[in-house]
């Protein structure tokens, strides 16, 4: 399901499948960048390298990508830290931005007014 903002959705995908949707209104992109920074700099508190951090992020998403595709029930802790995983990932170059992240502009609605025209047989 896509959560939609009043500024559209944050869209993360791992291995070509939707896994979670984040609105965009309150909190914008650099806020959910500022969470994964967050993870990052706890890990290194923690005396986790960085090569060690990616293995466990991967670990982490592959974990989340084979419940999304068994449909087993993902928590909403567990998809704000696979969003924090995601963007750790990308903040270390391990993935690509463009291949695990798409921002979704909101869906405008179009409502087509009810308009009778009658054509008259001359």
């Amino acid at each position: 399901m896509i959560i939609q903002g009043k500024d559209g959705s944050l869209l993360l995908f791992w291995n070509d499948l939707l896994i979670s949707s984040f609105p965009l209104g309150l909190n914008k992109l650099k806020d959910y960048k500022v969470q994964s920074e967050n993870l990052i700099i706890d890990s290194f508190k923690s005396n986790r390298n960085i090569k060690k951090q990616i293995q466990v992020y991967k670990c982490f998403c592959q974990l989340i990508y084979n419940k999304k595709k068994n449909k087993e029930k993902i928590s909403g802790f567990d998809h704000q830290r696979f969003c924090a995983c995601i963007l750790s990932l990308v903040r270390f170059k391990f993935v690509d931005e463009d291949d695990v992240i798409f921002i979704a502009p909101r869906k405008k609605n179009y409502k087509r007014g009810k308009r009778f025209i009658q054509h008259l047989p001359f």
